[in-house]
């Protein structure tokens, strides 16, 4: 997450009371990431983008669909998207937290996860596009 580092630091300074253990970084899901993990990756990017690269056993699940899917609310989730915006992620997250859901958020989204040495399936050139993107991306908004 080098490119990353100071929006976040800059970001997480002024979270609300209720948002203080709701992100992970990417080091910390690549690291949890396996066969025996106790998290679930979620994946709520178009459907489209998510079949041309995606994290590895992550669901392909938009935000608005999470909700209706009870069978996930025992699970430890993580959020994975493009790491553009918060907004409805957060929102997300603190709705389903509010009703007893283990919810945290990726910072970053998928770009930051690839940082981080995370493995990805799908095109390779996705692949490259999504590293040139995060090197030329230095701001990431709550709206």
């Amino acid at each position: 997450m080098r490119y990353f580092a100071p929006v976040f630091f800059l970001m997480l300074t002024a979270l609300p009371v209720w948002a203080e253990d709701m992100f992970l970084t990417a080091e910390h899901a690549v690291a949890e990431h396996g066969p025996r993990s106790v998290y679930t990756l979620v994946d709520f990017r178009p459907s489209k983008d998510f079949t041309r690269l995606s994290i590895p056993h992550s669901l392909n699940v938009p935000l608005a669909a999470l909700e209706g899917m009870p069978h996930l609310k025992n699970r430890r989730l993580i959020l994975v998207g493009t790491g553009h915006s918060l907004a409805e992620p957060c929102e997300t997250a603190r709705n389903l937290r509010g009703q007893g859901w283990r919810i945290h958020i990726l910072l970053g989204g998928l770009p930051a996860w690839q940082d981080a040495g995370g493995s990805l399936t799908g095109d390779p050139f996705v692949s490259e596009e999504h590293t040139s993107e995060l090197q030329s991306r230095t701001v990431i908004s709550y709206a």
